[in-house]
């Protein structure tokens, strides 16, 4: 994009140009991403706090550091299929055709329904395989751990065996 339509497009909108006024034009063409790679219980943290105020984790992280965030503009879940998913999920909500309105009005009312109610059961077997999966991390770490003991076993065992076997050719 040039910088001639990013200025009209900044001109258009009340927010950028606010925005565009407060920023030195060194700083307007220049931001840099940086991504993190938190481990799994802090990125559930994060996540979940993020979604009990309804904002981003990225905005959770930018006010914890003092930055400013902007409120979400669009609160919506994008996801995007390939022709065989919109093929099978055309099947499994009984259409005759690809129709991707109806798959969406359809993927919309199931999330709704599964999601939304407050029966007992459903959110009883969430929490299960939240707590399966915390399980099973939690194991994957004691086998990771395991794994780095043995190593480490396995290192001073050759060690030993190497100034053991230096002390018995300096006896003979």
């Amino acid at each position: 994009m040039t910088n001639k339509k990013k200025t009209d497009l900044i001109g258009k909108n009340d927010k950028w140009a606010k925005e565009s006024a407060n920023i030195s034009s060194s700083e307007k063409i220049r931001s840099t991403q940086i991504a993190f790679d938190f481990d799994l219980d802090l990125d559930t943290v994060l996540r979940l706090a993020a979604a009990r105020r309804h904002i981003t984790p990225s905005a959770i992280v930018r006010e914890h550091l003092g930055l400013p965030i902007a409120e979400p503009s669009r609160k919506r879940i994008s996801l995007s299929f390939t022709d065989s998913e919109l093929a099978e999920l055309a099947i499994r909500y009984q259409l005759d055709h690809i129709d991707k309105v109806k798959i969406k009005s359809y993927i919309s009312n199931d999330i709704s329904t599964t999601f939304s109610s407050d029966d007992d059961s459903q959110n009883a077997l969430i929490r299960k395989k939240d707590e399966l999966f915390k399980m099973q991390k939690s194991l994957n770490r004691v086998k990771a751990e395991v794994q780095a003991l043995r190593a480490a076993a396995d290192t001073v065992t050759k060690t030993i065996e190497a100034v053991c076997e230096k002390d018995e050719s300096k006896g003979e």
